[in-house]
């Protein structure tokens, strides 16, 4: 993971998602032990804040952790959780 690390981020900052989707479920899942540091769950609005933080395209960034299963949201998209059925 360190690798990954070194690789697509720079001070503690996401440079570029990579192609491989090896290495974007790695980056997601460094993404995803950020978030949870902060908080369990978030509103739309807070996740946004903190993925803005790593990444400008915070909305790309939340697409990606519902899709791959991550995160889940609510019935009306304003709530954002960590996916705890995850393998």
């Amino acid at each position: 993971m360190e690798e990954i690390k070194i690789k697509y981020f720079k001070d503690k900052k996401l440079t570029t998602i990579p192609k491989k989707e090896k290495n974007k479920i790695l980056v997601l899942e460094i993404i995803k032990d950020f978030l949870k540091n902060k908080q369990e769950t978030f509103t739309e609005k807070e996740l946004n804040e903190a993925i803005k933080e790593i990444y400008p395209d915070y909305s790309l960034i939340r697409r990606y952790l519902i899709d791959y299963k991550m995160m889940v949201r609510d019935n009306y998209g304003k709530n954002y959780s960590f996916n705890d059925a995850e393998n």
